[in-house]
C-alpha cells in the first residue's frame, strides 16, 4: 500500500479499535489515527476520528486541536462540527458547545444525535424549551433513538413534570432495556417520591448494566441506607467512592451509613470529606453533628447542628424521613 491507500488502512483499522468490545481500544485506535495523518495529513476522517477517541478518553484540549484540524481542511464536516461540540461540552463550555452544534446542524441536518447533543447543551444553560424541541427533532429522524427519549425525560424531571419524565424513561427502556443512565435518573425520582425500595431496585439495574457509574452506586447505597440494609449500604458507598473518590454525595451517604451503624468516628471522617467540598452542605453538617454528640462533643455537635438548620431549616424533619432514630 502506498500514499492515500495506506492512510486509508491505517485508518480503518484505527476505526476497527475505536469499536472493539464493549468500549473499544481508544489507545491503539488513536494510534492508527496518527500512523494515518503522518502519511496523509490531507486526509480529514482521522483528525475527525481521533478526535472523537480523545473525546471518549475525557482528553478534551487535545480533541479540540484534532477536531479544529479536520474543519480547517473541512469547514463542511457536520461530523467533525458535532464532535468538537463534544469536546466543548465535556469542558463545560457550553455556549461555545451551541456555536459548533448549530454549525453541525447546519452541514447534517438529517441526524438525529446531533439535535440531541445540542439539546444536551441546552439542558445545561436552563433553556428546557429549546432542549425539548432539539430532542422532538431527533426523535422525528428516528422514533427509535431511546437516547433522546432519556434525554427529554430529563427535562421533564428537572422541571418536575414527573409523569412526562417516567414516560420518556419507559419508552427508552423498551427501546434499550440495559441503558443504565435511565435506570439511574427513575432512582431519583422514586427517591424523591420516598419510594425507597423502588428506587434501590432501580439503581441496582443501573449499576449492573453500568458497574463503573459512580452516582449510580451513591444512589443505592443512599436507598439501602434508608432501609436499614447497612451493610450492603457501606458496600455500595465503597464502591461509589473506589470509582470517584471526590463526590459530595458518596462521602455524605457513607457518612449517614456509619452514622446509622454507630461508627461515629468514621460518620465524622466521611462528612469532613463532604464538607471540605461543599462547606454549608447541610446533610453532612447535620450528621456530623448527630456523630459528635454521640461521640460525646456535644459543643461542637451543636454548633453543627445550628449550622445545618441555618443552611436548611427543614433538615432535621428529613433526619427523621429517612428513618433515623435519635
Amino acid at each position: 500500500l502506498k500514499g492515500n491507500d495506506l492512510a486509508w488502512a491505517d485508518n480503518s483499522r484505527g476505526i476497527a479499535y475505536d469499536y472493539k468490545g464493549d468500549k473499544g481500544d481508544k489507545e491503539r485506535a488513536i494510534a492508527d489515527y496518527d500512523k494515518a495523518i503522518a502519511v496523509d495529513p490531507a486526509y480529514v476522517w482521522p483528525y475527525n476520528n481521533r478526535g472523537a477517541a480523545l473525546n471518549d478518553l475525557a482528553r478534551y484540549d487535545e480533541a479540540i486541536v484534532s477536531l479544529d484540524q479536520a474543519l480547517k481542511l473541512d469547514a463542511t464536516n457536520g461530523l467533525a462540527w458535532d464532535n468538537r461540540g463534544l469536546a466543548y461540552h465535556g469542558k463545560r463550555q457550553y455556549q461555545r458547545a451551541l456555536q459548533d452544534f448549530d454549525q453541525a446542524v447546519r452541514f447534517n441536518a438529517a441526524d438525529a444525535a446531533t439535535y440531541s447533543h445540542r439539546g444536551n447543551a441546552y439542558i445545561e444553560i436552563a433553556q428546557y424549551d429549546k432542549a425539548i424541541d432539539d430532542f422532538n427533532r431527533a426523535l422525528a429522524l428516528d422514533p427509535k433513538f431511546a437516547e433522546a427519549y432519556n434525554n427529554r425525560g430529563v427535562v421533564w424531571q428537572r422541571q418536575n413534570q414527573i409523569a412526562k419524565a417516567l414516560a420518556d424513561y419507559d419508552r427508552a427502556i423498551r427501546l434499550d432495556p440495559q441503558y443504565a443512565q435511565v435506570y439511574a435518573n427513575r432512582a431519583i425520582i422514586f427517591s424523591n417520591a420516598k419510594q425507597y425500595a423502588r428506587a434501590a431496585s432501580e439503581a441496582a439495574q443501573a449499576v449492573k448494566f453500568a458497574p463503573e457509574m459512580a452516582t449510580a452506586w451513591n444512589s443505592l447505597c443512599w436507598n439501602r441506607a434508608i432501609l436499614d440494609q447497612l451493610q450492603q449500604a457501606l458496600a455500595d458507598c465503597n464502591e461509589s467512592l473506589r470509582l470517584e473518590s471526590g463526590q459530595v454525595e458518596s462521602n455524605d451517604s457513607r457518612g449517614f451509613v456509619n452514622l446509622k451503624l454507630g461508627n461515629y468516628a468514621a460518620a465524622i471522617a466521611d462528612y469532613d470529606a463532604a464538607l471540605k467540598i461543599v462547606p454549608d452542605n447541610a446533610p453532612s453538617l447535620y450528621g456530623r453533628g448527630l456523630a459528635r454528640i454521640k461521640s460525646g462533643d456535644a459543643q461542637a455537635g451543636k454548633a453543627d447542628l445550628d449550622a445545618a438548620r441555618k443552611a436548611d431549616p427543614t433538615i432535621a424533619r428529613q433526619f427523621v424521613e429517612w428513618r433515623y432514630k435519635l
